[in-house]
Formats: C-alpha cells, sequence, structure tokens
C-alpha cells in the first residue's frame, strides 16, 4: 500500500527495540513522576498528623506531670506550710493550668473536636481546684479553724493546768519552810514533790500525744497516742494516789494550814483537767480533728480524681485516633503497593536493559559503603568510602561519612568522660592508677625515683554545707586550677572524688624535691578564694610516699598517702607528711579502737563522772560538770581525748551526747530527790552537734517537754568549735537561753577571735582554761593573764570559773583576783553519780578556810 501511514525506522528489529525502550522508559517516568507526587502528598499529610499528634501527647504528658506536681507540693503543704510552700503550690497549680490552655490550642485538638469537650471540662474543674486550694489556704492561716482543739487546749486546759501549777507551788512553798523548821518530815514533802512530778510528766506527756497525732515522732500516729495516753492514765493515776495521800496526812495534822485548804481546790482542778483531756482525746483520735485534712478529703480530692479521669480519658482518645490513623496509613501503603507492582511489572521489560549501568553507578556503590560500615562497626580501619555518580548515592555517603566522624568524636568523648571528672576535667582515679603503672614501669627500667601525693582538704565539708553545693563546685575547681598550676608538665594531678586529690611526681631526682613542691602547694592554697564574691581560706593536708623506697606497688603506694595524710591532719593540718611504717601501725591501733569503741557502746561500758564547781569562798557547791568516762575491760580507764575524736569520726557522738543528755536529766531529778536541791550540771557541747538539726530538735524537744529543771542546765562550747560558724552557732544558744539554760564559753583563751566570742554573744559563764592556771602564782605572766580574764568578763556581765586549780596557792591567788567559781583537784577530782549525795553532805559539814 502504498499511500499508507508509516513513521520512519520502525521497520528495522532495532528501530522497534528503541521504540519499545522508548515507551517504557515514558511509561517508567510517567509512573515514577505520578508515584512521587502521591507519596509525596500522602507524606506530608501523614507527616503533618503526626507532627500534631506528638504535640498533643507531649502537651498532655506536661499536664499530667504538672498535676503530680500539684499533688506532691499539696502533700508538702499539708505537711509544712509555710508562705515558700503556699506560693510554691500556687505557682504550681498555675502552670497546670497553662499547660492545659496549650493543650486546648493544639492544633490536634482543634481538628478533632471530641477532645475540646473534654479539655473544656478540664478547665472547668480546674478553677474549682484553684478556688478549693485558696479556700485551703485561708484555713491554714487561722490555727483554731485548721486545728479546733487548740482552742479547748487555750481556753480550758491550759487555764486549769496553771492553776493546778500554782497551787502546787504554793504547797511546796509552805512545806519547805516547814520542813527546815522540823515541823514535817521528809516522807510528806517527798509525796508533795512525786506529785508535782507525776503531774509535770502528764503535763509532758500530753504534749508529746499532740505531737504524735502530727506524725512528729512516728508515722503509726494512732500507736503513739495510744502509748501517750497510756502514760498520761498512769501518771494521773500517781497524782491522784499521792492526793490521797495527802489528804491522809492533812488528815492526821502533817500538813500547814494553806496545804489543808487547797488540797480540795487542787482535787476539783484535777478532776477539771481529767475530763477535759478525756473528751479532747476522743476527738483527736476521730477523723475531723484537722479541718484542713477534712477539707482536703472532701472537697479537693475529688476535684483532683475528676481531672485524672478526664486526662485519661484524653489519653485514650489520643490512642484511639493514634490507631486509625495507622490504619489509614496501612491502607494507603496497600494502595501504593498495588501500585509499585504494575510499575515493576513494566520496568521488567526494561530492567535487562538498564541493569548493567545501574549496578554500575548504584549497587557497587552501596556495596562498598555497606562493607566499610561493618569495618566502622566491628573497630576495624575503615576503607575509603567509593566515588558517587548520581546524588542519592552520593547523599548516602556524605551520610556515612558524617557519622563515622560523629562516631569516632563520641567515642573519644565516652573515653574521656570515663577517665576524667566531670567536674574539674582532672584525671580521675582510674586514669591515675593507669598512669602510675605505666610511671612505676618506667621508674624500675630507668632507675629514677617517683613520688604519690594524696591530698584532703581541711574543713571543706564545712563550707560545702554552709554556702551550698555550687560554691563547693566552685572551689573545687579554683583548687584544681591551682594544683595544676603549681605542679611541673610532667606530673599528673587527679581528682580521687570528694575533696581528695592526687598528684603523680615522676623523674625526681632526690626526695628534696618532693618537699619542695608540696610546700609550693601550701603557698599555692594559701591565697584566699573568691566564693560568692567573698573571700574565703582553705587549707589541705598531704601525705608523701616514695618508689622504690616506700613500695614499688601502685594501690601500697596510694594506700600508704593516704595514711600519712592523716598523719598531716592529726599534726594540725595545713602541712605535710611522709608515710613511715610507724603511721600504718597507729591507723591499725586506731582501727582497733574504733572497733572496741563500737563494742563499748553496745554494751554500756561508757558511764558520766561529775567534777564539782564550788563558790568563790568555797563554801558551797555551785554545780557539777558532767565528763565522759570509758573504762575498758582491758585497758583500764581511756582518757577522753583518746577516744571522743574517734566518736566523732565514727558519726557516733550525737548519739552518745544524745545518751549524756537524757542521763543527766535523769540524775539532776535523782540528786533533788535525794537532798532536796535542784544541782546545776554542765555539759560539753561541739559547735557541730548544735549544726546537727536531729540533736538540736532531741536537746530542744527534751528541754522543752520534759527537763525537770531547764534553769538548772548549763551548757559548754569550746571556743576551737565555735569559729567553725558562729553565726549559726549563736542562734542555737539563744534558742537555749529562751528555754533558761545557762551557757559557758569553754577554753577560754586558747581559741581563735576570743574577744569577737564576747562580743557576739552574752555567755553566762566564761571558763578559763587549765593551761593558764597551771604555773599560777610563780609565772607572773599567767597572774596578769588571768587577772585580765576576770576582768574583762566582769565588764561583760559574765561570771568566771577557774579550771584545773590544784593548790592552795593557786585558790589563794585565784580568790584575791575575783574569780567566782573554782574547779579542780584540790575540790575533787570527777566521781561517778551515786556518790554525789554523800559529797554534797560531806562539803557541807566540814569546816572552810578562812
Amino acid at each position: 500500500m502504498t499511500g499508507s501511514w508509516r513513521i520512519p525506522g520502525l521497520d528495522s528489529y532495532r528501530g522497534r527495540y528503541l521504540a519499545l525502550a522508548f515507551v517504557a522508559i515514558a511509561f517508567l517516568s510517567a509512573a515514577g513522576l505520578y508515584g512521587r507526587h502521591y507519596v509525596s502528598q500522602v507524606s506530608d499529610q501523614q507527616l503533618r498528623m503526626i507532627q500534631q499528634r506528638a504535640q498533643a501527647t507531649a502537651n498532655l504528658h506536661d499536664t499530667l506531670e504538672l498535676l503530680n506536681r500539684v499533688q506532691d507540693d499539696l502533700h508538702g503543704f499539708l505537711i509544712n506550710p509555710p508562705q515558700t510552700k503556699v506560693s510554691q503550690l500556687l505557682g504550681s497549680l498555675q502552670r497546670l493550668i497553662t499547660a492545659t490552655s496549650r493543650l486546648d490550642s493544639s492544633e490536634w485538638t482543634v481538628t478533632h473536636p471530641e477532645l475540646g469537650s473534654l479539655i473544656r471540662e478540664t478547665t472547668f474543674d480546674l478553677q474549682r481546684l484553684d478556688k478549693g486550694l485558696r479556700e485551703l489556704i485561708e484555713i491554714r492561716k487561722e490555727r483554731r479553724r485548721w486545728f479546733p482543739m487548740l482552742g479547748v487546749v487555750e481556753e480550758q486546759m491550759m487555764p486549769a493546768n496553771q492553776a493546778i501549777q500554782e497551787i502546787l507551788n504554793a504547797i511546796l512553798a509552805e512545806e519547805r519552810e516547814r520542813l527546815a523548821d522540823g515541823e514535817t518530815d521528809i516522807d510528806t514533802f517527798s509525796r508533795i514533790v512525786d506529785l508535782q512530778v507525776s503531774w509535770l510528766h502528764a503535763i509532758s506527756e500530753l504534749r508529746l500525744l499532740i505531737a504524735n497525732r502530727f506524725g512528729i515522732f512516728s508515722t503509726n500516729a494512732a500507736q503513739g497516742m495510744e502509748s501517750r495516753a497510756d502514760n498520761i492514765g498512769i501518771y494521773l493515776n500517781a497524782a491522784r494516789t499521792k492526793l490521797a495521800e495527802l489528804e491522809a496526812a492533812a488528815g492526821a495534822g502533817k500538813l500547814g494550814l494553806s496545804a489543808e485548804e487547797f488540797l480540795p481546790d487542787l482535787q476539783e482542778k484535777l478532776d477539771i483537767w481529767a475530763d477535759i483531756y478525756s473528751r479532747s482525746v476522743k476527738r483527736l483520735q476521730g477523723n475531723d480533728w484537722r479541718a484542713d485534712l477534712t477539707y482536703t478529703r472532701e472537697a479537693i480530692e475529688p476535684i483532683i480524681d475528676a481531672i485524672h479521669q478526664r486526662l485519661s480519658g484524653i489519653r485514650l482518645e489520643l490512642d484511639i485516633q493514634s490507631a486509625q490513623n495507622i490504619t489509614d496509613l496501612t491502607d494507603i501503603t496497600k494502595q501504593l503497593s498495588s501500585f509499585t507492582l504494575l510499575v515493576v511489572a513494566t520496568g521488567a521489560l526494561f530492567f535487562l536493559v538498564t541493569y548493567g549501568m545501574f549496578n554500575r553507578i548504584l549497587l557497587k556503590p552501596i556495596k562498598q559503603t555497606t562493607l566499610a560500615l561493618r569495618q566502622e562497626a566491628e573497630g576495624r580501619t575503615s576503607m575509603l568510602p567509593p566515588e558517587a555518580k548520581v546524588q542519592e548515592t552520593q547523599d548516602l555517603i556524605a551520610a556515612f561519612e558524617e557519622m563515622r566522624q560523629q562516631v569516632r568524636e563520641r567515642e573519644g568523648h565516652l573515653d574521656h568522660l570515663a577517665h576524667h571528672d566531670p567536674l574539674t576535667g582532672l584525671p580521675n582515679r582510674l586514669l591515675f592508677r593507669d598512669r602510675l603503672e605505666h610511671a612505676l614501669t618506667l621508674s624500675a627500667r630507668e632507675g629514677s625515683l617517683l613520688g604519690v601525693m594524696f591530698l584532703d582538704l581541711d574543713r571543706f565539708k564545712q563550707i560545702n554545707d554552709s554556702l551550698g553545693h555550687a560554691a563547693g563546685d566552685q572551689l573545687l575547681r579554683s583548687v584544681a586550677e591551682r594544683l595544676r598550676g603549681a605542679m611541673r608538665a610532667s606530673d599528673t594531678v587527679a581528682r580521687l572524688g570528694g575533696d581528695e586529690f592526687a598528684i603523680l611526681i615522676e623523674h625526681l631526682k632526690h626526695r628534696d624535691e618532693s618537699t619542695l613542691l608540696a610546700e609550693k602547694i601550701l603557698i599555692a592554697l594559701a591565697e584566699p578564694f573568691l566564693l560568692d564574691g567573698k573571700p574565703f581560706h582553705i587549707t589541705t593536708s598531704i601525705g608523701i610516699t616514695l618508689s622504690p623506697i616506700d613500695d614499688i606497688q601502685a594501690d601500697s603506694l596510694i594506700r600508704g598517702a593516704d595514711t600519712a595524710m592523716y598523719a598531716a591532719k592529726e599534726a594540725g593540718k595545713n602541712c605535710f607528711r611522709f608515710f613511715t611504717a610507724e603511721m600504718t601501725q597507729r591507723a591499725a591501733a586506731h582501727l582497733e579502737t574504733e572497733s572496741a569503741l563500737r563494742l563499748a557502746i553496745a554494751q554500756q561500758q561508757l558511764e558520766l563522772h561529775y567534777q564539782p564547781i564550788s563558790n568563790q569562798d568555797g563554801s558551797d557547791i555551785h554545780a557539777f560538770e558532767a565528763l565522759l568516762r570509758w573504762h575498758h575491760p582491758q585497758l583500764g580507764q581511756v582518757p577522753p581525748d583518746r577516744f571522743i575524736p574517734i566518736l566523732e569520726d565514727m558519726g557516733q557522738l550525737g548519739t552518745v551526747s544524745r545518751w549524756i543528755i537524757d542521763t543527766v536529766a535523769e540524775q539532776q531529778l535523782t540528786l533533788f530527790r535525794q537532798t532536796g536541791r535542784w544541782m546545776p550540771i554542765s555539759i560539753n557541747l561541739t559547735a557541730k552537734l548544735l549544726h546537727d538539726d536531729a540533736f538540736s530538735r532531741h536537746l530542744l524537744g527534751k528541754l522543752d517537754s520534759n527537763w525537770p529543771s531547764p534553769e538548772h542546765l548549763i551548757v559548754e562550747v569550746t571556743e576551737d568549735s565555735l569559729t567553725q560558724d558562729l553565726d549559726a552557732s549563736v542562734r542555737v544558744l539563744q534558742q537555749l537561753r529562751g528555754l533558761g539554760v545557762r551557757v559557758a564559753l569553754d577554753d577560754f583563751g586558747t581559741g581563735q577571735s576570743s574577744l569577737n566570742h564576747l562580743r557576739r554573744f552574752a555567755f553566762d559563764l566564761i571558763k578559763v582554761d587549765r593551761e593558764f592556771v597551771r604555773d599560777i602564782p610563780d609565772d607572773p605572766n599567767d597572774v596578769d593573764l588571768v587577772t585580765a580574764i576576770i576582768q574583762l568578763s566582769h565588764a561583760f556581765g559574765m561570771k568566771v570559773v577557774a579550771e584545773g586549780m590544784e593548790t592552795l596557792a593557786q585558790e589563794q591567788v585565784l580568790r584575791e583576783r575575783g574569780c567566782d567559781y573554782l574547779q579542780g583537784y584540790l575540790i575533787s577530782r570527777p566521781m561517778p553519780g551515786t556518790d554525789l549525795p554523800g559529797f554534797l553532805s560531806d562539803f557541807i559539814d566540814q569546816p572552810k578556810q578562812a
């Protein structure tokens, strides 16, 4: 057919093949463009949905976290509601409301109206919660409103207690005069004293019962209240028994007229108080004893539970919608899979033609990149990445290169963290020991000397506790910088932990070289450090070991330097000591003493002895000083200066001191019952104990609740302990003074800033250290110094006690100089508590020197 339509070139086999290839290429291109556009649209839509859902989930998580924070702050407010807790609670609630608003305004919530109603209901509940919390705060502001029992205590029980106390004091005053005149016997007087003591114990137990109700001493309030109620019943029965005995004594004419008149009134007041107490205890044991807890339980907790339920509903709705999105995405994937199968079936015709080029420009580079990744994962040196000819492969190889660089940087960072202290950047214990092992190998090969220094900062814990951990960290960084600056470039400065540092000194020529470096360190740290803009001084104690002189093992060198460091601390701190074999023996003896001391505490081998303090003319005993003694079954009497520092190192000084307080209280009461006198007793406390919150609460609680006579307690503190934190010490001492306790400054003149202590706090007593009394009257300088201390103390309105008086000549000089009280072996050595009544009787009866 000469006139038919033809396409030139298709008659040949090559032309037909090219046409087919052209059609295949065109089809694949069109399919690819369509698939790419389709996937792009679906991916963008799904990505937006995923991002919106993730944002909504994050907002919901923040809201739940803040709701838990509000609950935690509410519990903290109910336990201890200062203004800071109020601000913290309201601040957390405001942040919760803000987070709920963010959740309400998120794109996911806007596109899903079913969540909006739940969030709006939650917002309404938050408004109710805000109103409820503010009402709760108002309840806590009024004591009688949140603790209704307070009105009963103040208006009924306290007046009745005061009336009973006044009646007892009046009876005691009359009977004490009659006892002195011989008109009554000691048994009748003792019954009145026992009645007063039983009543005081009942009042103390009532205070403890109320404290137990608040959970101060135990989390099991019911058990604690039951125990206190039983004690109150015992003391009330004891008081009634003694009252009945007194009524019998009155009937026998053994009481004065005033006592006989007061007894019926006393019986009436006692019955009134007991009736009020019985009704009050029933209310305290009920659920409505605190209005704030009732309001919280009935008004606030239901709102919080409702908010929790609604937020859980929102979370469930998010999960359901997320599952639906996954289903939609699965359907889209199925459609895309069908389309892909069609494209693949068509492209199979073109695959044989394009495979060679595809393998050369894409598959081969990917295979080589995969091999490089495996080598990188196995830690072998990776081969160079192949050359890429298409953009996708270039992006893949570039991503691999970036990943490899990041992995190596991360490995380097992790290795640095494993071997360096994150705070100071110094090598840590692991790296220090590794370098020490390496240095020991070189030292043995070269025959050279190396040294190990172990440093521990003096009094760092006090700075850290008083200024805070941030200031402590700043100080450690500054110390690290100065140590690096003081040492040679070849030396290794490391931080082992806490305030402990170690230094490795290599290539020493002789021992004196390490001495010069240690002195250089002490000088470098002598300059003040600026913390929060204020200068602070810190010193260090240094222990030094040398290899091969002391040892050739790394652990032994470090341990020996540590032992030498403790020897430097015992020598007064701010110095250095070289390790010696005797130090190991002393350390072993210290551990042996510590073990024996733990056993002594458990077996009650510790005891108190009491040394008398007389007045100026020696006519009477003014007070006793309680002194801790340890009688070891094999060692005998162990000196206090040997075991008390070990007690402090063990962390047991607070426990033993609490036992001393309880024992002294019992001793005072026993001595009063035996002699009819309240004898003042002094106890020695360190400023560290005063700063211990648990010990301070025990002491103040003991004085406030059931101490027989706080005004007859004397607390002695030494000058050296006050220098640690004078302001904090003064605050605690003022609290003790407020309870009637007298305060004495012990070892005056031996510490630092003596005059500053007199200026900052009005002590009742100044105790002159025995070092100044020992050489009187032979040393005129000591005579003048003691005279000046007495005159200075009197100028400040303070009394003076001279310690260590052992001779009549010393006594005469001290009396002539106006010393108020005297203490020492000349009067008596310390004695057990059982000897005090006999000593007082003998002392009063013995003739006195003019």
